[in-house]
């Protein structure tokens, strides 16, 4: 007997039955919001050349990645973003079509996870891309489409946190020292205060700015003070930019559900300006994360900015399953038919699925045995269909029964 022949391995998992069902109804409530705002759906390969992932400004740690091999020897790497695949698929076929382009994507990211963060290595990943505009604008689409994609799977318990680069970029690139300036990242992200103290005498007269960025955090009013921190005319800028893309954020949803954080800084470090984040109430991960990245193409020699954003989907279903399973059982039912090539009973069959059944046919010459196994798996009702005559008989709770 193999060692690992009955387990998957870490950072994967199996989905059963309501998770797979649960999973289809987010990924298409997403792909009908995003079709309505005029995005068109693509798809990279699940292998990349590692190149792809490896060098420029959207270089990933190799850490993160899954490498294997072709028949060539030519180095490859699972796809840990769809972001770059993104960038790659415009520059080779996408380039000349008409801009601004919209477009969407539902597919699996792999990535290497540190154990003890418990994250998954494998999980789908629907997001949207507009590229080629980088008028405010732009972004303002996208997040008043991340603010709808969360309120359409979430209803309002949900919050969007919104930064920006233009503010944090200036003081990480006066950094000379990439490791300082990797803890400096880690720092600010994880709002450490005490990390935050202890870099902020080392990197200089930025320290005294560093100690304020974890603490701008809160009501968009927050940004008034700001304004007392960052007092440049581009940072200015930045900020009433900011200011207004958290009025938009709460237009779409409500002002509840809308925070500024200028220490907001995602996973990647392609971001060139304003950066989110979406979060449910209560959990402690993000569940959607984006931004803008006006530089990632240039990996390509394209002059060409985008904006985008994606969700966990896996994540987002099996919240929305933890929710939802108590409140809705499934409403099945069985039968027992004598004849394979009985008319009535695919007739049968759509009068039970217009009231909203699902329907398990039993398997079973023995009318106790077929009985028995519709009381095992759960079903509300027992059916005999013989010769057209159809016997019904309740076992369980009615879909309208108060008792459930």
């Amino acid at each position: 007997m193999k060692k690992y022949d009955r387990i998957t391995p870490d950072g994967t998992g199996d989905s059963v039955f309501v998770e797979c069902d649960a999973n289809y109804q987010v990924v298409e409530t997403l792909r009908r919001l995003f079709k309505s705002y005029g995005y068109g759906e693509i798809r990279t390969p699940t292998i990349e050349f590692f190149d792809a992932f490896s060098h420029g400004i959207g270089k990933i740690s190799q850490d993160t990645l899954y490498t294997l091999t072709d028949n060539n020897g030519r180095l490859l790497s699972l796809r840990p973003d769809s972001t770059k695949p993104v960038a790659r698929l415009f520059a080779s076929r996408l380039y000349k079509k008409q801009s601004p382009l919209r477009i969407y994507y539902n597919q699996h990211v792999f990535r290497r996870s540190i154990k003890f963060c418990k994250k998954s290595d494998e999980y789908l990943q629907t997001g949207v891309e507009l590229i080629d505009s980088a008028s405010i604008k732009a972004d303002v689409e996208v997040i008043t489409l991340a603010v709808k994609s969360m309120k359409a799977l979430f209803g309002d318990d949900f919050y969007i946190e919104i930064g920006h680069m233009g503010l944090l970029r200036p003081l990480l690139n006066a950094i000379e020292d990439e490791d300082i300036r990797r803890e400096v990242r880690s720092a600010i992200a994880l709002k450490n205060y005490p990390e935050i103290d202890r870099l902020s005498g080392i990197i200089g007269n930025a320290g005294n700015v560093l100690r304020e960025i974890p603490r701008l955090f809160g009501a968009p009013s927050v940004l008034d003070y700001a304004g007392f921190i960052f007092k440049s005319d581009t940072t200015r800028a930045v900020l009433s930019d900011l200011k207004s893309l958290c009025n938009v954020a709460a237009t779409a949803s409500s002002k509840d559900n809308v925070l500024a954080d200028l220490a907001v800084l995602n996973e990647y470090e392609y971001y060139t300006g304003a950066v989110f984040r979406g979060y449910i109430k209560g959990q402690g991960v993000a569940i959607l994360s984006g931004g803008r990245y006006d530089t990632l193409y240039s990996d390509y020699n394209l002059n060409v900015p985008a904006v985008g954003f994606a969700i966990n989907t896996d994540l987002a279903s099996r919240i929305i399953l933890e929710k939802t399973s108590a409140e809705t059982p499934q409403e099945n039912i069985a039968v027992l038919f004598s004849k394979f090539d009985d008319a009535n009973l695919e007739q049968q069959l759509k009068v039970y699925a217009k009231k909203g059944y699902k329907t398990l046919t039993a398997l079973f010459d023995l009318q106790t045995d077929a009985r028995n196994y519709a009381i095992a798996v759960g079903a509300k009702m027992f059916v005999v269909l013989n010769d057209g005559v159809v016997y019904e008989e309740n076992i369980g709770p009615q879909p309208n029964d108060p008792k459930r």
